[in-house]
Parts: C-alpha cells; structure tokens; sequence
C-alpha cells in the first residue's frame, strides 16, 4: 500500500498513511486482489501528473473506498494516464497574430500540458496546393518565418498538418493567422492659427520632430475664431512592411486636464505617397466645436492615436499641452418645484375667478335672408297643399265632425311645436320641453283620429235615403 502511495508520487505523508490504511483494511471496503493494486501502481509510475493532480486523484481515491472493486479507480487511473500521452487529445496552439518580419511558431501538448515529440509539421495557405515544411522537433514546438507565408501584412487561412511521435495518426489544425506591422509618425505639425485650413506652412504652427513635444504656450479662443490643426505622415517603422491602405483609426484626442474628459477628432487621410506614406490632417474650430468641448475651458493634453487590425500595436503619440478657452455655458435658473395645473384650485379657500375659453369660433352662419328664402322654399309645397288641395279634391268640409276638425287641428299644432323648435322659441327651444308638451299631445292626436275613423266608418256603412 505504501508502495502503491509512493508509485502515485504522493509526497503528503498523512495522506499516504490515509490511502495505505485504506488498502490494507481489505474486508467489505475494498477490492483485495491484489492484482488490482499492482496496476494502480505500474500507472502511477508511468504518469507525467503534477504533484498537486496526484493528490486529488488519490484524494478521489479515498472517496471511493467504500467500493467493493477497485478495477474502477484502476480502470479511472488507466484513462488518464492514456490522456497524459501522445495519444490522447492534443492542446494545439497557434498566435493569432504575428508580425510580418517575426517566427510563426506553434506549440502541442498534451491537455495536462505536458510537450509531445513532434516528427514532422507542415503548413498550407488556403487556395495553395504546395505545402510548407516547418522546423520542428522535441518540446512540441515548430516554426516558419511569416515572410514565407505571407507577401505583407494580412490575413491568411492557414492548415497545419502534425505528426506526433507515438501517435498513429496525424493531427490538422485550421487556423486564421495575421500578418501585423508597424507604423513611425514623421512631417508632425500643430499648433493653433486663425486660418480654417490646415497648412504645414503656416507660421503660427510648430514642427514637432522625433518625440518631441511643444516648446511653445499655444492658446487658442473659442470667441476668436481660432482653430487647432494638427498634420502629420505615417510610414513603414524601421524594417516593417508597408501597410496596404491607410490605417482604418487614425484619431487626434483632447484631454481635458482638470475634469479627465476626452474629445476626439478623426485625422482624415488626404492623399497617399510612395513607400507607404500617407498624410493626414485633422481640424478644430473652436467657436462651431464649442458644445463638443462643453464648454470645458482649460489646459488640453493633445495626442495622435492610430489603429488597425494589421497594426501589431496602437501607435500613441503625446504633443503636449495646449490652452483652450470657451464661453461659459449659460445657466437656465429653474424654479425649485414646478406647480401642477390644478394647484390653484386644490390650495384655494375662496371662490376663484370665472374663467372663459374659446375653444373653436362659432361656424360662419349665411345671410338671414338666404335663410328665409331656403325656410320658404321648404314650406311652399306644403302651403300650397292647404291652401288648393281641399278645392282640388272637392272636399266637403261641412261633413267634417268635430273629432275630425280637433284631429286636424293636433297635427297643425304637431307641426307647429317642431317649427317653434327649429326656430328657437322658448320654452321649447329645450328637448325636454318639448317632450312634455309632445306626449300627450301626440296621446290626443291618437285619440281623435281613431274616433274620426270610426264616425267616417260608421256613414259609409249607413243605408242612403
């Protein structure tokens, strides 16, 4: 048992009593072939583990003594001893990012980290059916210079083929990989001027060569008109490749000394020159850029910063310090509560002012008399029907009873009570008036026309004389 602790590197000494006490118990607890134990042992001493994984593995070990077969842990042991080798899974790693002059180099291992053997690495650009022969060997490690994979910065779909020695299949590996560079700054110039357009030859702005900062107090006024520009050229650093087009993060930043606000201003790409050379300017005008800054009066900490996925590192270049100074910003003094539209009448005690609104202006009536010829026009046939249709239709009027008169005489005042409506007549220019009038006016109108009916009846069905 004690062998079986020492084989698995168990360097604890209370934690290898605990696991050979736990072997030795034999009984119910454990396994006693001793079998098992020798294949436990013959694992330990094959393995490539860390202490510190050792000891949890025979920690877990002692979680599982109650187990009446301990071909489990062997078989538990065995699995990870398989991982720990070159046939198990294989950890391949392999840098994004490389610069276009540096080593492209891969590492392999194994998933506890231990180096495998490599026999032989190639690589294949996407699109080339040539493959190339890296340098590797023992360390798990292999290499190939950039320049033999790529023509210049960029982007390349890279295939590795790996042979791992004790391993009887190869391993591939697809990776994106980029090509970086570097950029110098050179030809830096800023300053403040009055003038709108950024122009290296004016006289107000300072030559800044190397890393050198300003040597001049630049001042600018926001209520002056000035403008603060800042020109320079990128170019290839010392032994790097040129970048296929200008940088896509070319920015000048304000820092504003006092408060750690920052302002940004893109530096726009003007024109192009041989080598990979490019110029940008970048301009602020004070007086419109003023709710920019807001209005944030005081010493600037000027920068270039540029920046691009073919970069290997984002280019900071400090100009140095500048005073800029705005108009305050004016404050709008606001009232320490704002009252509800309905305060007034929620806190009043006394009878509060009537108040009048016009919502819309009454609708423009016509003249009165297009009106009381229209109201003519409407009554003229119905006059008319009274005044000849009698006489037209021979009626005999003195055959008419009283029911039949009192029934004529209700329509006509029908008609009369809606006239007075529609001219508005009080009391019954109201709806309710009229109703009460209406009702049993109606009532009696029904009353005396069953009743002229009936007489009317009651003489047609008479025996003539």
């Amino acid at each position: 048992a004690v062998a079986v602790a020492r084989a698995l590197g168990i360097k604890d000494a209370d934690l290898a009593a605990t696991l050979a006490g736990a072997i030795t118990a034999g009984g119910d607890s454990l396994d006693v072939d001793a079998s098992i134990y020798a294949d436990v042992a013959a694992l330990g001493a094959t393995h490539s583990f860390g202490n510190r994984e050792l000891s949890g593995i025979a920690s877990r070990l002692l979680a599982v003594k109650h187990s009446r077969d301990m071909r489990v842990v062997a078989g538990a042991l065995r699995s990870l001893s398989d991982m720990d080798g070159p046939k198990g899974p294989l950890v391949v790693s392999v840098p994004k990012k490389v610069a276009f002059g540096d080593e492209l180099t891969l590492s392999a291992s194994t998933i506890f980290g231990a180096a495998v053997d490599l026999k032989k690495a190639t690589v294949t650009v996407a699109g080339a059916d040539e493959a190339k022969a890296m340098n590797a060997g023992k360390g798990g490690a292999a290499s190939l210079a950039a320049g033999e994979l790529f023509e210049g910065p960029g982007a390349q779909d890279l295939k590795f083929q790996l042979t791992v020695d004790g391993r009887p299949k190869g391993v591939t590996v697809k990776r994106k990989v980029t090509a970086t560079t570097a950029v110098a700054l050179k030809n830096l110039v800023a300053g403040v001027s009055t003038w709108a357009e950024a122009d290296d030859e004016d006289g107000a702005m300072e030559r800044l060569e190397g890393g050198a900062t300003f040597q001049r107090d630049h001042e600018a006024l926001a209520i002056e008109g000035h403008h603060v520009h800042v020109i320079f050229e990128t170019e290839p650093a010392a032994g790097a490749a040129a970048l296929p087009a200008a940088a896509q993060q070319t920015f000048v930043r304000f820092r504003h000394v006092e408060s750690d606000v920052e302002t940004f201003f893109v530096a726009q790409s003007r024109r192009k020159g041989k080598g990979g050379v490019y110029h940008y300017e970048a301009s602020a005008a004070l007086a419109a850029e003023t709710e920019t800054f807001m209005h944030k009066s005081g010493a600037y900490e000027i920068s270039i910063i540029i920046g691009d996925a073919l970069l290997g590192e984002m280019l900071v270049r400090e100009l140095g310090t500048m005073a800029l100074e705005f108009p305050k910003k004016s404050e709008k003094i606001l009232p320490i509560y704002a009252e509800t539209l309905s305060h007034e009448t929620d806190t009043t005690t006394v009878p509060l002012e009537e108040k009048w609104h016009t919502f819309r202006d009454p609708p423009k009536m016509p003249p009165t008399i297009v009106s009381l010829f229209f109201a003519a026009l409407a009554a003229a046939p119905a006059a008319l029907f009274i005044a000849f249709g009698p006489k037209t239709a021979n009626a005999n009027v003195a055959n008419a009873t009283p029911e039949g008169h009192g029934f004529v005489g209700a329509i006509g005042a029908i008609f009369l009570l809606f006239g007075a409506y529609w001219f508005n007549v009080a009391p019954v220019n109201r709806i309710e008036n009229i109703f009460m009038i209406l009702v049993p006016l109606g009532v009696a109108t029904a009353g005396l026309g069953f009743k002229t009916l009936k007489g009317l009846i009651a003489k047609r069905g008479a025996p003539k004389s």
